[in-house]
Formats: C-alpha cells, sequence, structure tokens
C-alpha cells in the first residue's frame, strides 16, 4: 500500500545537509517534472529554527497532525566517514543530544525499509556508506519517525549529489507501496550496523529499534518493553546479533526475553531465511 495519511518532513534552518535536502525535495513535492517530482498532496516541507534533535512533541503539534515524520539532517561522526544513513529517534540510556533519557519514540519501521533500500539503489558514489544505525538522540514524539541523514562532515553535508539522493529517496517513501512484513528489533553489533542493515535490505524483515552491544548493559524490563512497543507497527520479536553481544549480557538478555515471553531469533539465521520464530 502507498503512505494515504498525512507525512511531515522536517529540516532545521541551520542544518546544512537538511537544507541541502530541503532544496532539492521542494521541488520535487510539487509534482511531476523535469525534476523527477511526484504529487504529493498529503506531504509537507516544515522548517525549523531548532535543532531537530530538540524538537520534542512538535511534529503532533502540526495541523493537520502528521502519521509519519521524517527527519531531514546532518550525521556527525568522530571517524569523518561518508555516510548516507537512516535511524529511529529515542534514548536507551541517557540523553546526551535532545529527547529524555530512557524514553524512545515510536519508529515507522516499514517506511525506513523504503528509504533505506532507496538509498542503497540510488547512491553511487563509493565514498558513502549507506547503513542503518542505532536508535540514538531526540526528539521525543509520538508521531511515527524517522531520521535520514547525509554524513560526516561539512562538505558531505552540503554535497548537492548526496542532497539529491536523499530527497529522491524520500519520494520513494511517499510514492512506493509500503510492504508490510515481520519487524523485529535489533539487539547487538556496533553502532552502525553492517548485518542489519543487510537484514533490512536484502530480506523480508525489517527492523524498528537497534540496541547497540555498548547499551546492552542498560536495557532492563521496561525498556525491554518499550523497543518492543514504541513501534508502528509493533515489533513482534527480537533479532539478535549473536557475536556482537557479550555473553554474560547475552545471557541476560535472553533470560528477560524468555520470561516476558518475547520471542527472539539470531541474526545469522534470519539472514539465511530461517524465519520468524514460532515460540521464544
Amino acid at each position: 500500500m502507498k503512505l494515504s495519511g498525512a507525512v511531515a518532513v522536517l529540516a532545521s534552518k541551520h542544518d546544512p545537509a537538511g537544507m541541502n535536502i530541503a532544496s532539492h525535495l521542494l521541488p520535487k513535492l510539487r509534482g511531476p517534472s523535469q525534476n523527477g517530482g511526484v504529487p504529493a498532496p498529503n506531504a509537507r516541507l516544515v522548517l525549523l529554527d531548532e535543532d531537530l534533535v530538540c524538537a520534542d512533541g512538535f511534529p503532533e503539534s502540526l495541523s493537520p497532525r502528521p502519521d509519519l515524520a521524517i527527519f531531514a539532517s546532518r550525521h556527525e561522526s568522530e571517524s569523518g566517514q561518508p555516510c548516507l544513513t537512516v535511524h529511529a529517534p529515542g534514548n536507551i540510556g541517557e540523553s546526551l543530544h535532545g529527547g529524555r533519557g530512557r524514553h524512545l519514540s515510536i519508529a515507522s519501521p516499514l517506511e525506513m525499509k523504503e528509504a533505506l533500500r532507496a538509498l542503497k539503489a540510488l547512491n553511487s558514489n563509493p565514498r558513502f556508506q549507506v547503513t542503518l544505525e542505532a536508535t540514538h538522540h531526540g526528539p521525543l514524539t509520538e508521531v511515527p519517525s524517522f531520521f535520514i541523514e547525509i554524513g560526516s562532515s561539512p562538505p558531505d553535508w552540503r554535497n548537492e549529489a548526496a542532497g539529491e539522493v536523499l530527497a529522491k529517496a524520500i519520494l520513494c517513501v511517499l510514492d512506493h507501496p509500503i510492504r508490510p512484513g515481520p519487524v523485529a528489533v535489533g539487539v547487538g553489533g556496533p553502532h552502525y550496523s553492517p548485518g542489519f542493515t543487510e537484514l533490512v535490505i536484502d530480506t523480508e524483515f525489517s527492523v524498528s529499534h537497534v540496541v547497540p552491544k555498548h547499551q546492552i548493559g542498560v536495557v532492563d524490563d521496561s525498556m525491554l518493553q518499550m523497543l518492543f512497543e514504541r513501534s508502528s507497527p509493533r515489533a513482534t520479536f527480537a533479532v539478535l546479533d549473536w557475536k556482537g553481544i557479550r555473553g554474560e549480557d547475552r545471557r541476560t538478555l535472553v533470560a528477560s526475553m524468555d520470561r516476558a515471553g518475547l520471542r527472539h531469533a539470531r541474526l545469522r539465521d534470519c539472514l539465511h531465511g530461517r524465519g520468524v520464530p514460532s515460540t521464544s
């Protein structure tokens, strides 16, 4: 099915990557043209005066309230690796950049899957790595949402070709059929997860929130339930990057999920087509 509800694409006026994406997206939202646009009467571009990570509650304040919020943004990293990323907003642990500590926004895994697949298909620059990121930073919102970002340095943020790719990827989310399928929470591995990226791009599975290896220790029973529930549609099982989880953390996590009746499977099995677990 195609998206039928209202969609808000948000960018900060003070973010060069966000404005780069917005400048390529706006002409396309106005309809078919030499710009490769599509009619998108239910979508609008909203430019904010503040940083997106600080825009707690902003999407739901819009009228009409959107059914999906897409945050178009810059990505920063110490490595400086050029990248095109997708991730859900929220703070598994303490809040370092917006939102609230130990609170998750509602992920939109089916739309994230479409965006990540589109980035992979549209990106022709080998410098830019296409990747799914772990859940991190604000804002906190009750509208299903995701970030789509250009990283990781000022020249990359202003790269016109990258801005065009992200604008087209957003159009794919708006215009292509959103296919239903199994939705999982991803657990384990690094912040930039090649395994979960492969899972989303190459299989039927979608991934909502991702907990990286270094944050598994702060996932208690309350956060575990939140990881499953704060997703539209709700996640029905967890995919564990088995070798990307410390042994003690893995034993504790599996015991917690079994106790709560939450299903789980190994990433390797899902990548090899062994399907969704029927029991925990």
